[in-house]
């Protein structure tokens, strides 16, 4: 139970970290799209120029809202592993480092050990 929930909760932050750098790229094509529409109005660009970047900011927007669902999805999920309702409002830290939290290397790991029981014969001296 506790490593599936350490599991969706570090894909809700992954999703969201996804979802911002897919805002931004999003905000990137937008712009790209103004400067291309300025030129052909310019008449320095072709205006099938333009409709391809057009073509490419919707799928980019298409994108974008593929992300936000994905990141209620597994957000959901998590409340669900939880046991909490779906119109539960948790605040997640999502600014976390994953590469500062690796797995230790080989030679540094703690050894599992056999536990051995040991069963001893107790005598009834009564």
């Amino acid at each position: 139970m506790v490593t599936q929930v350490i599991t969706n909760y570090r894909q809700v932050v992954q999703d969201h970290n996804n979802l911002k750098a897919q805002e931004k790229a999003q905000a990137r094509e937008q712009e790209t799209a103004r400067q291309y529409q300025l030129r052909v109005k310019a008449g320095k660009m072709a205006p099938s120029e333009l409709l391809q970047e057009q073509a490419t900011l919707a799928n980019t927007r298409l994108e974008t809202v593929r992300q936000k669902n994905a990141v209620e999805q597994d957000y959901q999920t998590l409340l669900d592993t939880l046991g909490l309702s779906p119109t539960s409002q948790l605040k997640l830290d999502t600014h976390i480092n994953f590469q500062a939290y690796q797995a230790p290397p080989k030679s540094k790991r703690l050894k599992p050990r056999l536990i051995t029981i040991r069963h001893t014969s107790h005598k009834n001296y009564n």
